[in-house]
Protein backbone atom coordinates (compact mmCIF):
# COMPACT_ATOMS: atom_id res chain seq x y z
CA UNK A 1 0.00 0.00 0.00
CA UNK A 2 2.97 2.47 0.89
CA UNK A 3 4.53 1.61 -2.08
CA UNK A 4 1.55 2.24 -4.15
CA UNK A 5 1.35 5.63 -2.59
CA UNK A 6 4.86 6.81 -3.31
CA UNK A 7 4.06 5.35 -6.62
CA UNK A 8 1.08 8.11 -6.91
CA UNK A 9 3.05 10.92 -5.30
CA UNK A 10 6.15 10.38 -7.78
CA UNK A 11 3.89 10.68 -10.83
CA UNK A 12 2.62 14.32 -10.33
CA UNK A 13 4.15 17.73 -11.08
CA UNK A 14 3.03 19.93 -8.92
CA UNK A 15 3.60 23.61 -9.73
CA UNK A 16 3.94 26.48 -7.65
CA UNK A 17 3.66 29.47 -9.69
CA UNK A 18 4.55 32.94 -7.40
CA UNK A 19 1.31 35.73 -6.88
CA UNK A 20 2.69 38.64 -7.93
CA UNK A 21 1.49 42.64 -7.37
CA UNK A 22 0.64 44.87 -10.10
CA UNK A 23 3.72 46.02 -11.61
CA UNK A 24 6.45 45.17 -14.12
CA UNK A 25 4.67 41.98 -15.73
CA UNK A 26 6.17 41.58 -19.55
CA UNK A 27 9.65 42.41 -21.28
CA UNK A 28 8.29 44.52 -23.52
CA UNK A 29 7.04 46.77 -20.58
CA UNK A 30 10.78 46.55 -19.05
CA UNK A 31 12.29 47.84 -21.81
CA UNK A 32 9.96 50.62 -22.50
CA UNK A 33 10.25 51.89 -19.03
CA UNK A 34 14.38 51.20 -18.89
CA UNK A 35 14.41 54.02 -22.07
CA UNK A 36 12.04 56.02 -20.49
CA UNK A 37 13.67 56.38 -17.27
CA UNK A 38 17.00 56.85 -18.53
CA UNK A 39 18.73 59.87 -17.84
CA UNK A 40 21.66 59.81 -20.29
CA UNK A 41 19.59 60.11 -23.39
CA UNK A 42 18.34 63.58 -22.04
CA UNK A 43 21.88 64.09 -21.06
CA UNK A 44 22.71 63.18 -24.58
CA UNK A 45 20.32 65.53 -25.94
CA UNK A 46 21.37 68.13 -24.10
CA UNK A 47 25.02 67.49 -25.27
CA UNK A 48 23.67 68.05 -29.05
CA UNK A 49 22.14 71.20 -28.09
CA UNK A 50 25.13 72.47 -26.93
CA UNK A 51 27.36 71.61 -30.05
CA UNK A 52 24.55 73.22 -31.93
CA UNK A 53 24.36 76.42 -30.65
CA UNK A 54 28.28 76.36 -30.49
CA UNK A 55 28.26 75.77 -33.96
CA UNK A 56 26.35 79.11 -34.67
CA UNK A 57 28.48 80.70 -32.23
CA UNK A 58 31.90 79.38 -34.30
CA UNK A 59 30.54 80.87 -37.29
CA UNK A 60 30.19 84.35 -35.79
CA UNK A 61 32.93 87.26 -36.17
CA UNK A 62 34.78 88.26 -32.62
CA UNK A 63 33.15 90.85 -31.43
CA UNK A 64 34.66 94.50 -32.44
CA UNK A 65 37.24 96.44 -29.93
CA UNK A 66 35.88 99.85 -29.00
CA UNK A 67 38.50 101.94 -27.23
CA UNK A 68 38.65 105.13 -25.30
CA UNK A 69 41.39 107.17 -24.69
CA UNK A 70 43.05 110.56 -23.45
CA UNK A 71 46.20 111.78 -25.64
CA UNK A 72 49.25 114.17 -25.25
CA UNK A 73 47.73 116.16 -22.23
CA UNK A 74 49.89 118.59 -20.80
CA UNK A 75 51.05 117.54 -17.00
CA UNK A 76 51.77 121.10 -16.00
CA UNK A 77 48.28 122.52 -16.17
CA UNK A 78 46.37 119.52 -17.06
CA UNK A 79 44.15 121.36 -19.38
CA UNK A 80 42.52 120.26 -22.91
CA UNK A 81 43.11 123.61 -24.76
CA UNK A 82 46.81 124.09 -23.99
CA UNK A 83 48.22 122.04 -26.38
CA UNK A 84 47.15 121.48 -29.92
CA UNK A 85 48.55 117.80 -29.46
CA UNK A 86 46.13 117.12 -26.70
CA UNK A 87 42.59 114.83 -28.29
CA UNK A 88 40.09 112.86 -26.97
CA UNK A 89 40.01 109.58 -29.29
CA UNK A 90 37.32 106.77 -29.91
CA UNK A 91 38.60 103.69 -31.89
CA UNK A 92 37.05 100.67 -33.11
CA UNK A 93 39.24 97.97 -34.54
CA UNK A 94 37.77 94.40 -35.82
CA UNK A 95 39.78 91.05 -36.69
CA UNK A 96 38.81 88.92 -39.11
CA UNK A 97 39.54 85.14 -39.32
CA UNK A 98 42.03 83.28 -41.17
CA UNK A 99 40.79 81.97 -44.62
CA UNK A 100 37.42 80.09 -43.96
CA UNK A 101 38.19 79.15 -40.25
CA UNK A 102 34.84 79.94 -39.55
CA UNK A 103 32.86 78.07 -41.64
CA UNK A 104 34.84 74.93 -41.05
CA UNK A 105 34.88 75.33 -37.12
CA UNK A 106 30.78 75.45 -37.68
CA UNK A 107 31.01 72.85 -39.78
CA UNK A 108 33.26 70.50 -37.39
CA UNK A 109 30.80 71.03 -34.69
CA UNK A 110 27.89 70.28 -36.50
CA UNK A 111 29.29 66.90 -37.40
CA UNK A 112 30.23 66.59 -33.51
CA UNK A 113 26.23 66.99 -33.31
CA UNK A 114 25.65 64.77 -35.85
CA UNK A 115 26.52 61.75 -33.29
CA UNK A 116 24.80 62.39 -30.95
CA UNK A 117 21.32 61.33 -32.47
CA UNK A 118 23.04 58.17 -33.42
CA UNK A 119 24.72 57.27 -30.29
CA UNK A 120 20.99 57.65 -28.59
CA UNK A 121 19.73 55.27 -31.27
CA UNK A 122 22.72 53.21 -30.28
CA UNK A 123 22.21 53.56 -26.45
CA UNK A 124 17.91 52.57 -27.14
CA UNK A 125 19.48 49.06 -28.57
CA UNK A 126 22.09 48.62 -25.82
CA UNK A 127 19.35 49.21 -23.10
CA UNK A 128 16.79 46.77 -24.71
CA UNK A 129 19.85 44.20 -24.83
CA UNK A 130 20.86 44.63 -21.35
CA UNK A 131 17.36 44.94 -19.77
CA UNK A 132 16.57 41.44 -21.77
CA UNK A 133 19.52 39.99 -20.59
CA UNK A 134 18.68 40.54 -17.26
CA UNK A 135 15.06 39.67 -17.48
CA UNK A 136 15.75 36.31 -18.49
CA UNK A 137 18.28 36.22 -15.60
CA UNK A 138 15.45 36.82 -13.11
CA UNK A 139 13.00 34.64 -15.34
CA UNK A 140 15.48 31.62 -15.05
CA UNK A 141 15.69 32.41 -11.21
CA UNK A 142 11.96 32.55 -10.48
CA UNK A 143 11.25 29.32 -13.00
CA UNK A 144 14.02 27.49 -10.97
CA UNK A 145 12.70 27.88 -8.04
CA UNK A 146 8.96 27.04 -8.94
CA UNK A 147 10.88 23.54 -10.45
CA UNK A 148 12.59 23.12 -7.19
CA UNK A 149 9.45 23.93 -4.74
CA UNK A 150 7.53 21.38 -6.98
CA UNK A 151 10.23 18.64 -6.29
CA UNK A 152 10.43 19.64 -2.62
CA UNK A 153 6.65 19.16 -2.50
CA UNK A 154 7.13 15.74 -3.98
CA UNK A 155 10.15 14.78 -1.51
CA UNK A 156 8.11 15.80 1.35
CA UNK A 157 5.52 13.55 0.57
CA UNK A 158 7.55 10.76 -0.79
CA UNK A 159 9.65 11.21 2.76
CA UNK A 160 6.75 11.28 4.84
CA UNK A 161 5.35 8.39 3.13
CA UNK A 162 9.02 5.97 3.51
CA UNK A 163 9.17 6.93 7.22
CA UNK A 164 5.37 5.61 7.62
CA UNK A 165 6.99 2.14 6.05
CA UNK A 166 9.77 1.88 8.22
CA UNK A 167 7.79 2.61 11.29
CA UNK A 168 5.58 0.04 9.85
CA UNK A 169 8.37 -2.37 8.93
CA UNK A 170 6.66 -2.92 5.57
CA UNK A 171 8.49 -3.26 2.48
CA UNK A 172 12.02 -2.84 2.10
CA UNK A 173 12.57 1.07 3.68
CA UNK A 174 15.87 1.46 5.09
CA UNK A 175 17.13 3.76 7.80
CA UNK A 176 20.14 4.84 5.45
CA UNK A 177 17.25 5.36 2.78
CA UNK A 178 15.26 7.97 5.09
CA UNK A 179 18.54 10.06 5.62
CA UNK A 180 19.42 10.13 2.41
CA UNK A 181 16.24 11.37 1.42
CA UNK A 182 16.63 13.85 4.06
CA UNK A 183 19.73 15.32 2.77
CA UNK A 184 18.60 15.39 -0.54
CA UNK A 185 15.71 17.65 1.29
CA UNK A 186 18.25 19.42 2.81
CA UNK A 187 20.42 20.23 -0.69
CA UNK A 188 17.08 21.42 -2.54
CA UNK A 189 16.83 23.73 0.62
CA UNK A 190 19.87 25.20 -0.39
CA UNK A 191 19.57 25.23 -3.91
CA UNK A 192 16.37 27.52 -3.31
CA UNK A 193 18.26 29.66 -1.22
CA UNK A 194 20.70 30.49 -4.06
CA UNK A 195 18.18 30.76 -6.55
CA UNK A 196 16.35 33.23 -4.18
CA UNK A 197 19.58 35.40 -3.70
CA UNK A 198 19.97 35.50 -7.37
CA UNK A 199 16.69 36.43 -7.84
CA UNK A 200 17.09 39.46 -5.31
CA UNK A 201 20.22 40.36 -7.73
CA UNK A 202 18.32 40.80 -10.77
CA UNK A 203 15.73 42.57 -8.80
CA UNK A 204 18.72 45.36 -7.84
CA UNK A 205 19.92 45.25 -11.54
CA UNK A 206 16.43 45.79 -12.52
CA UNK A 207 15.64 48.13 -9.89
CA UNK A 208 17.56 51.37 -11.34
CA UNK A 209 16.09 51.19 -14.67
CA UNK A 210 12.43 50.34 -14.05
CA UNK A 211 11.63 52.95 -11.23
CA UNK A 212 11.46 56.51 -12.10
CA UNK A 213 14.95 58.21 -11.55
CA UNK A 214 13.42 61.05 -9.88
CA UNK A 215 14.58 61.35 -6.58
CA UNK A 216 11.83 62.50 -4.67
CA UNK A 217 9.99 59.74 -5.96
CA UNK A 218 12.81 56.56 -5.47
CA UNK A 219 13.30 58.03 -2.13
CA UNK A 220 9.38 57.58 -1.33
CA UNK A 221 8.44 54.24 0.79
CA UNK A 222 5.57 53.50 -1.78
CA UNK A 223 8.12 53.93 -4.64
CA UNK A 224 8.16 50.03 -4.71
CA UNK A 225 8.91 47.85 -7.90
CA UNK A 226 6.75 44.63 -8.66
CA UNK A 227 7.80 42.19 -11.67
CA UNK A 228 6.27 39.51 -12.63
CA UNK A 229 8.10 37.24 -14.69
CA UNK A 230 5.16 35.22 -16.09
CA UNK A 231 5.16 31.35 -16.52
CA UNK A 232 6.25 30.98 -20.41
CA UNK A 233 9.33 32.47 -22.13
CA UNK A 234 9.87 35.72 -23.32
CA UNK A 235 9.32 35.59 -27.53
CA UNK A 236 12.35 37.00 -29.39
CA UNK A 237 12.56 37.64 -33.66
CA UNK A 238 16.27 36.88 -34.56
CA UNK A 239 17.42 40.02 -37.09
CA UNK A 240 18.50 37.63 -40.06
CA UNK A 241 17.30 34.50 -38.81
CA UNK A 242 17.06 32.64 -42.05
CA UNK A 243 20.44 33.30 -43.05
CA UNK A 244 21.71 32.86 -39.49
CA UNK A 245 19.96 29.68 -38.94
CA UNK A 246 21.76 28.26 -42.76
CA UNK A 247 24.83 30.03 -42.11
CA UNK A 248 24.51 31.78 -44.68
CA UNK A 249 26.39 34.68 -43.49
CA UNK A 250 29.89 34.59 -44.53
CA UNK A 251 32.52 37.93 -43.78
CA UNK A 252 31.69 40.08 -46.53
CA UNK A 253 27.69 39.54 -45.71
CA UNK A 254 28.72 40.51 -42.20
CA UNK A 255 30.67 43.38 -42.64
CA UNK A 256 27.90 44.78 -44.68
CA UNK A 257 25.30 44.34 -42.46
CA UNK A 258 26.72 45.60 -39.23
CA UNK A 259 28.00 48.65 -41.52
CA UNK A 260 24.19 49.96 -40.68
CA UNK A 261 24.91 49.63 -37.01
CA UNK A 262 24.82 53.30 -35.20
CA UNK A 263 28.39 53.13 -33.95
CA UNK A 264 29.65 52.47 -37.30
CA UNK A 265 27.82 56.10 -38.50
CA UNK A 266 29.45 57.72 -35.30
CA UNK A 267 32.67 56.56 -36.46
CA UNK A 268 31.99 57.99 -39.93
CA UNK A 269 30.89 61.66 -38.50
CA UNK A 270 33.99 61.63 -36.32
CA UNK A 271 36.35 61.29 -39.39
CA UNK A 272 34.24 63.91 -41.08
CA UNK A 273 35.24 65.64 -37.56
CA UNK A 274 38.77 64.66 -37.42
CA UNK A 275 39.16 65.80 -41.98
CA UNK A 276 37.38 69.10 -41.25
CA UNK A 277 40.07 69.89 -38.07
CA UNK A 278 43.07 69.44 -40.92
CA UNK A 279 41.25 71.99 -43.07
CA UNK A 280 41.22 74.31 -40.46
CA UNK A 281 44.64 73.54 -39.49
CA UNK A 282 45.54 74.54 -43.09
CA UNK A 283 43.90 77.92 -42.95
CA UNK A 284 46.89 78.94 -40.30
CA UNK A 285 48.69 79.16 -43.09
CA UNK A 286 46.60 81.95 -44.39
CA UNK A 287 47.45 85.98 -43.11
CA UNK A 288 44.74 86.85 -40.35
CA UNK A 289 43.54 90.38 -41.14
CA UNK A 290 42.35 93.06 -38.82
CA UNK A 291 40.80 97.13 -39.21
CA UNK A 292 40.80 99.97 -37.11
CA UNK A 293 39.77 103.50 -37.24
CA UNK A 294 39.72 106.72 -34.71
CA UNK A 295 38.73 109.91 -34.23
CA UNK A 296 40.40 112.20 -32.21
CA UNK A 297 38.22 115.36 -30.97
CA UNK A 298 40.00 118.80 -29.75
CA UNK A 299 39.37 121.41 -27.79
CA UNK A 300 39.70 125.18 -29.00
CA UNK A 301 42.77 126.94 -28.34
CA UNK A 302 42.84 129.35 -25.53
CA UNK A 303 42.25 132.46 -27.80
CA UNK A 304 38.94 130.42 -28.55
CA UNK A 305 39.59 129.05 -32.23
CA UNK A 306 38.31 126.20 -33.32
CA UNK A 307 41.00 123.01 -34.15
CA UNK A 308 40.22 120.25 -36.48
CA UNK A 309 39.17 116.84 -35.32
CA UNK A 310 41.73 113.87 -36.38
CA UNK A 311 40.25 110.88 -38.53
CA UNK A 312 42.56 107.94 -38.70
CA UNK A 313 42.14 104.13 -40.36
CA UNK A 314 44.35 101.10 -40.72
CA UNK A 315 44.90 97.60 -41.57
CA UNK A 316 46.81 95.28 -39.66
CA UNK A 317 48.15 91.53 -41.05
CA UNK A 318 48.90 88.48 -39.15
CA UNK A 319 51.72 87.30 -41.35
CA UNK A 320 52.44 83.01 -40.79
CA UNK A 321 56.07 83.62 -41.94
CA UNK A 322 57.82 81.10 -39.53
CA UNK A 323 55.61 77.81 -39.74
CA UNK A 324 57.86 75.18 -38.72
CA UNK A 325 57.70 74.91 -35.29
CA UNK A 326 53.91 75.85 -35.14
CA UNK A 327 51.41 75.53 -37.97
CA UNK A 328 53.20 72.45 -39.85
CA UNK A 329 53.07 70.94 -36.41
CA UNK A 330 49.42 71.74 -35.74
CA UNK A 331 48.80 70.34 -39.39
CA UNK A 332 50.71 67.38 -38.85
CA UNK A 333 49.17 66.58 -35.45
CA UNK A 334 45.57 66.65 -37.01
CA UNK A 335 46.37 64.48 -39.80
CA UNK A 336 47.73 62.06 -36.77
CA UNK A 337 44.30 62.08 -35.18
CA UNK A 338 42.51 61.35 -38.66
CA UNK A 339 44.23 58.73 -39.25
CA UNK A 340 43.82 57.51 -35.59
CA UNK A 341 39.78 57.86 -36.05
CA UNK A 342 40.22 55.78 -39.15
CA UNK A 343 42.02 53.42 -37.08
CA UNK A 344 39.21 53.11 -34.91
CA UNK A 345 36.14 52.43 -37.13
CA UNK A 346 38.73 49.54 -38.42
CA UNK A 347 39.01 48.01 -35.16
CA UNK A 348 35.13 48.65 -34.22
CA UNK A 349 33.98 46.72 -37.37
CA UNK A 350 36.46 43.94 -36.09
CA UNK A 351 35.09 44.01 -32.79
CA UNK A 352 31.48 43.64 -33.67
CA UNK A 353 32.24 40.98 -36.10
CA UNK A 354 34.18 39.08 -33.61
CA UNK A 355 31.22 39.45 -31.06
CA UNK A 356 28.89 38.55 -33.64
CA UNK A 357 30.59 34.82 -34.90
CA UNK A 358 31.04 34.45 -31.06
CA UNK A 359 27.29 34.96 -30.89
CA UNK A 360 26.56 32.60 -33.74
CA UNK A 361 28.42 30.05 -32.65
CA UNK A 362 27.07 29.76 -28.77
CA UNK A 363 23.29 29.88 -30.72
CA UNK A 364 24.08 27.06 -33.04
CA UNK A 365 25.47 24.64 -30.10
CA UNK A 366 22.98 25.85 -28.05
CA UNK A 367 20.33 24.48 -30.48
CA UNK A 368 21.42 21.68 -30.71
CA UNK A 369 22.21 21.28 -27.48
CA UNK A 370 18.48 21.83 -26.63
CA UNK A 371 17.56 19.24 -29.97
CA UNK A 372 19.43 17.04 -27.64
CA UNK A 373 17.18 17.49 -24.20
CA UNK A 374 14.07 17.43 -26.39
CA UNK A 375 15.36 13.94 -27.99
CA UNK A 376 17.19 11.85 -25.93
CA UNK A 377 18.27 13.19 -22.17
CA UNK A 378 14.47 14.43 -21.11
CA UNK A 379 12.89 11.41 -22.34
CA UNK A 380 15.99 9.06 -20.51
CA UNK A 381 15.55 10.67 -17.48
CA UNK A 382 11.55 9.95 -17.17
CA UNK A 383 12.65 6.34 -18.01
CA UNK A 384 15.09 6.00 -15.62
CA UNK A 385 12.84 8.13 -12.85
CA UNK A 386 10.07 5.08 -13.99
CA UNK A 387 12.69 2.26 -13.77
CA UNK A 388 13.61 3.34 -10.47
CA UNK A 389 10.41 3.49 -8.84
CA UNK A 390 8.69 0.22 -10.53
CA UNK A 391 12.11 -1.56 -9.17
CA UNK A 392 11.49 -0.32 -5.74
CA UNK A 393 7.29 -0.97 -6.38
CA UNK A 394 8.66 -4.30 -6.62
CA UNK A 395 11.59 -5.00 -4.10
CA UNK A 396 14.31 -4.78 -6.32
CA UNK A 397 15.18 -1.38 -5.48
CA UNK A 398 16.01 1.05 -3.30
CA UNK A 399 14.32 3.82 -2.41
CA UNK A 400 17.66 6.10 -2.56
CA UNK A 401 17.50 5.27 -6.42
CA UNK A 402 13.93 6.60 -6.31
CA UNK A 403 15.61 9.81 -4.88
CA UNK A 404 18.48 10.16 -6.92
CA UNK A 405 16.36 9.62 -10.25
CA UNK A 406 13.88 12.21 -8.93
CA UNK A 407 17.13 14.32 -8.50
CA UNK A 408 18.19 13.43 -11.83
CA UNK A 409 15.28 14.60 -13.44
CA UNK A 410 15.19 18.30 -11.69
CA UNK A 411 18.44 18.81 -13.03
CA UNK A 412 17.58 17.59 -16.32
CA UNK A 413 14.83 20.35 -16.50
CA UNK A 414 17.10 23.35 -15.02
CA UNK A 415 19.47 22.72 -17.78
CA UNK A 416 16.74 22.54 -20.64
CA UNK A 417 15.74 25.95 -19.11
CA UNK A 418 19.30 27.41 -18.22
CA UNK A 419 19.82 26.32 -22.31
CA UNK A 420 16.54 28.21 -23.21
CA UNK A 421 17.24 31.21 -21.47
CA UNK A 422 20.80 31.52 -22.79
CA UNK A 423 19.63 31.32 -26.29
CA UNK A 424 17.62 33.99 -26.13
CA UNK A 425 20.30 36.11 -24.13
CA UNK A 426 22.82 34.88 -27.26
CA UNK A 427 19.57 36.07 -29.39
CA UNK A 428 19.25 39.68 -27.79
CA UNK A 429 23.24 40.10 -28.04
CA UNK A 430 22.77 39.51 -31.99
CA UNK A 431 19.86 41.65 -32.63
CA UNK A 432 22.13 44.54 -30.58
CA UNK A 433 25.42 43.86 -33.24
CA UNK A 434 22.36 44.04 -36.09
CA UNK A 435 21.02 47.30 -35.11
CA UNK A 436 20.16 49.53 -37.90
CA UNK A 437 20.82 52.98 -38.01
CA UNK A 438 18.38 55.73 -38.70
CA UNK A 439 20.06 58.29 -40.83
CA UNK A 440 20.46 62.40 -39.46
CA UNK A 441 19.15 65.22 -41.06
CA UNK A 442 22.23 67.12 -41.53
CA UNK A 443 20.69 70.17 -42.68
CA UNK A 444 17.88 70.43 -40.06
CA UNK A 445 20.82 70.22 -37.55
CA UNK A 446 22.77 72.53 -39.32
CA UNK A 447 20.00 75.40 -38.73
CA UNK A 448 19.95 74.15 -35.05
CA UNK A 449 16.62 72.06 -35.26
Amino acid sequence: MFKICIYCVASLSIAIAPVYANGVNSLANAIELAIANDPWLNQNQSLQDAQLNQSIAANTLPDPRISFGLMNLPVDSWQLDQEAMTQITIGVSQMFARGNTLSLEQQKLIEQASQQPLLRQNRKAYVKRLITRIWLEGYRANKTISLINRDKVLFDQLLEISQSSYGTTQGNTRQQDIISAQLELIKLEDRLLIEQQKLEQVFSQLSPWLLNSDIQQMSSDNHVLHVNYGNALPRLVLRYGDKIKNKALNNRALYEKLQFHPLMHVETYKQAAARQDVSIMNEKYKPQWGVSASYGIRDDDQLGDSRADFFSIGVSVDMPIFTENKQDKLVRAAISRAEAVETDRVLLLRKLTSNVQTAMTQLHRLKERYSLYEKQIMQKTIEQAESALTAYTNDNGDFTDVIRARIAKLDTDIARLDISVKALQVTADLNYYFTKYEPVDTKQLAVGG
